[in-house]
């Protein structure tokens, strides 16, 4: 449960595999981030050097329950399993101290700001979690420097009271 950045180095004698409760991967000497927390619609493994072979768990994927990723790729494990060409340097943003998105949903972004930030988010109206941003953020600033930035694009205010943060429509 979580996320975490692993730089595995090849030995066949001693294999490094990582399971989750969706998803087993076995490491071919290689640089990639798992991200797994169950208040999250999905699995999602990144990979930036090496290879990955990952295996889907879960019963309702019957069909292609196992990849191989190459550098560059994403596997996302929800109802399905899909690969995806990302930007791999956007997915261990987190390793560098930065909150990073590109056309991410604001109730995404929020979610990782509720965890770094140990905060409760309430939205006004559901349909703002899916208002899209783009931009970068330091981790080290703040609660309410960040919150500011987002407030910069005129579409959403910020509340603060005690641990909860209040987002309504500008």
């Amino acid at each position: 449960i979580g996320e975490a950045y692993f730089e595995v180095h090849k030995d066949k004698a001693h294999p490094f595999i990582v399971k989750t409760s969706e998803q087993e991967l076995s490491v071919l000497g290689t640089h990639f981030n798992l991200s797994s927390y169950p208040d999250e619609n999905a699995t999602v493994t990144t990979l930036l050097e090496g290879a990955v072979k990952v295996k889907a768990m879960s019963a309702q994927v019957q069909s292609h329950n196992t990849r191989i990723l190459r550098p560059g790729q994403q596997s996302v494990l929800a109802s399905s399993f899909t690969l995806r060409e990302v930007d791999a340097e956007e997915s261990i943003a987190w390793t560098k101290g930065m909150f990073m998105f590109n056309d991410e949903k604001l109730g995404n972004i929020l979610l990782k700001v509720s965890r770094w930030y140990d905060v409760n988010i309430v939205y006004q109206d559901d349909s703002l979690k899916n208002l899209r941003f783009w931009g970068t953020i330091t981790r080290h600033n703040k609660l309410s420097k960040v919150l500011h930035l987002l407030e910069r694009t005129q579409v959403v205010v910020f509340e603060i009271k005690g641990d909860t943060i209040r987002v309504s429509r500008k």
